[in-house]
């Protein structure tokens, strides 16, 4: 009987141990590729995760604006004015019955305003109040500061209140990694005291490393269908911007990160204020009561 001895020859195996190593280096880099797609796609989760949590602070404190307009001050100069109205009344019907009363006709002509020099001392003054604006909005196209009720206490006790003093920037700033790395950044600065000037003092910290832009627009009373590239409450506004704040604010920051081919991209919000409370006074309301009536 013959035996006969079964193997693989040579060829076969150095084919068999080209294909198996084709085969593993194909494998290897198909999970490097999927590793550097997944290390690129969390990267940019992170990137735009941060943009997006600047712009929730933001629109957060914009939400939380405060526009504080006193009653009572507007009470007080409406009860001056009726104060006065009646004294001038009083003094008129009084020269009348004076007249009268010696047998003389009343005078043609109206009684004159009550003066300084003319009224009795207990009506010689019915000065007004003058309202202090301290709650302001003062927005530009890369800047914004205003008031808003978005401080918080830290502290039981605490002397300060949630009112606060909000402003974002666009400055220079060091690396929180690396000190030597320089770009621009976004800063949030706040203050829990309101005074006159709400775009000094506080603290500031930085939001946002490697901002390329930061754009502002506003859109509010009168304007709601054309976005304002600035909104100032204060005597640097105009008609349709003194002592109103805006019904929104949109949003864009551009952020490049610092990274060999790295491409900017830009994320856009929109922000609504929960209360502008831009109600017209009562002086103003019966002003244009009476221009109406003047014009009909």
């Amino acid at each position: 009987m013959i035996k006969t001895h079964q193997g693989f020859t040579l060829l076969e195996i150095i084919i068999s141990v080209a294909i198996l190593a084709f085969i593993s280096v194909f494998t290897a880099t198909s999970i490097q590729n999927a590793i550097k797609s997944k290390v690129k796609v969390v990267s940019k989760i992170e990137e735009t995760s941060y943009v997006q949590d600047a712009l929730k602070v933001i629109a957060e404190d914009i939400r939380l604006a405060f526009h504080h307009k006193d009653i009572n001050i507007e009470l007080f100069n409406l009860a001056q004015d009726e104060r006065k109205k009646r004294a001038e009344q009083k003094a008129k019907e009084g020269k009348k019955e004076k007249g009268t009363s010696k047998g003389e006709d009343p005078p043609a002509d109206p009684v004159a305003p009550i003066t300084e020099d003319t009224a009795p001392k207990e009506q010689k003054t019915y000065n007004k109040k003058e309202e202090k604006k301290l709650t302001q909005f003062l927005g530009l196209n890369e800047s914004l500061d205003f008031t808003c009720l978005c401080n918080t206490r830290t502290v039981e006790d605490s002397p300060f209140s949630d009112q606060a003093e909000v402003g974002y920037s666009l400055e220079d700033c060091r690396g929180r990694l690396d000190k030597r790395v320089r770009s621009r950044c976004l800063w949030r600065r706040i203050s829990p005291i309101i005074d006159e000037d709400i775009k000094e003092g506080g603290t500031k910290r930085v939001l946002l490393e490697n901002v390329e832009s930061l754009k502002f627009r506003y859109i509010g009373p009168e304007s709601e269908e054309d976005w304002k590239q600035s909104w100032q409450t204060n005597e640097n506004g105009d008609d349709l911007t003194q002592n109103k704040f805006p019904y929104a604010v949109e949003i864009t920051i551009e952020m490049k990160p610092k990274k060999e081919g790295a491409k900017a991209f830009a994320m856009t919000i929109v922000a609504p204020l929960s209360f502008p409370n831009n109600q017209k006074t009562t002086e103003e309301r019966l002003n244009e009561q009476k221009e109406d009536t003047t014009k009909k």
